[in-house]
């Protein structure tokens, strides 16, 4: 394939995953049917995608790793679900931004979970990430989003109160 059509297949991916905020937020749907209908619809289309290359599934790969492919996949619908929730409840932008705060979160989870021994170095690095994310969010200056918005996008569970 050349170039160019290589690159309108990665921009039209990057306009569509770009534009779910924006579409979300005038969406009525709770976040959990949202996710689950993207994971629908993206299925179908790896599907039809396969079919039309005459390729199948490797279920021989699938049934080697099932535990850890479930596993992934409750983690990425979990995922979805309280990013979407997050755009629903405060901006888009401070909804992503804490979405992509999630490497830090993983560099301070992995020494509990891996026992694996966290580097001095990176600690600095992890509190500048945490400062700018509070600084960035507005939640001290009440200018930005809600904190019920941003915990959702930092993956915390909540639970509602009405």
């Amino acid at each position: 394939m050349n170039m160019a059509k290589e690159r309108l297949k990665y921009i039209t991916a990057v306009v569509f995953y770009g534009t779910i905020g924006f579409f979300l937020r005038y969406v009525t749907l709770p976040s959990e049917i949202v996710a689950m209908c993207r994971g629908i619809i993206g299925s179908t289309f790896i599907m039809l995608y396969l079919k039309s290359r005459h390729s199948s599934l490797d279920l021989k790969g699938i049934r080697n790793n099932l535990f850890f492919l479930v596993l992934s996949g409750i983690f990425l619908g979990l995922n979805w679900i309280f990013l979407f929730a997050a755009y629903m409840e405060t901006t888009v932008a401070i909804a992503s931004l804490c979405n992509y705060l999630a490497p830090v979160m993983v560099i301070l989870v992995v020494p509990a979970i891996l026992h694996e021994k966290l580097d001095v170095r990176k600690l600095p690095c992890v509190f500048i990430a945490l400062i700018g994310i509070v600084l960035v969010s507005g939640v001290i200056g009440g200018e930005g989003g809600n904190l019920k918005g941003i915990i959702m996008g930092l993956y915390k569970f909540w639970q509602k109160t009405h």
